[in-house]
């Protein structure tokens, strides 16, 4: 996944709309500012765009992202995968439910179950995975290093994509 376009409205530090445009031919980012200036806030946005809560599952509900004094919180974000890009728009207002919406050229999926299947299918990661592989938010380098050996076989077979190698390596050796 290559991140292109991030527009946030209404997520913690974030009040007013702020857009980030990830430059074509960038290969390493750093975000840095001083402490309280939304850095975790655009990694929180990006997660909470693919898949509807924060960086803790569980825990980083959108009551919890959403910003004291506003009614709604909105993520746009727009990626690509392979040649192909989205857009996923994800609305979340303290009354009455907005459906998640994830475009491509091809397809439209709308509804959380829809859109969540469809950001698993083109991540190859589900959420708990993805933070803890591509993200790794403030602090939780040492939760993967840590963790028992089977979450960190099920994260790291999950990121690698171990099943798909394993099953070409036995159709090789049965060849």
């Amino acid at each position: 996944m290559r991140p292109l376009e991030l527009t946030v409205t209404g997520l913690r530090s974030y009040r007013t709309t702020t857009i980030v445009a990830f430059p074509d031919d960038w290969r390493l980012a750093a975000v840095v500012g001083p402490t309280g200036a939304g850095k975790s806030s655009l990694l929180e946005a990006i997660v909470y765009a693919l898949f509807g809560s924060g960086t803790v599952p569980g825990a980083s509900q959108p009551t919890n992202l959403i910003t004291d004094d506003s009614r709604e919180m909105r993520v746009v974000f727009r990626f690509a995968v392979g040649p192909d890009e989205f857009e996923i728009v994800r609305t979340y207002r303290r009354v009455g439910n907005v459906q998640p919406v994830l475009t491509s050229a091809a397809r439209t999926y709308t509804g959380a179950k829809e859109v969540e299947e469809a950001v698993i299918r083109l991540l190859g990661l589900r959420q708990e995975a993805f933070c803890s592989t591509v993200l790794l938010p403030q602090g939780q380098f040492a939760t993967l290093l840590q963790a028992a050996g089977g979450v960190q076989k099920e994260t790291l077979d999950a990121f690698f994509r171990l099943a798909e190698v394993n099953e070409l390596s036995d159709r090789l050796v049965a060849a």
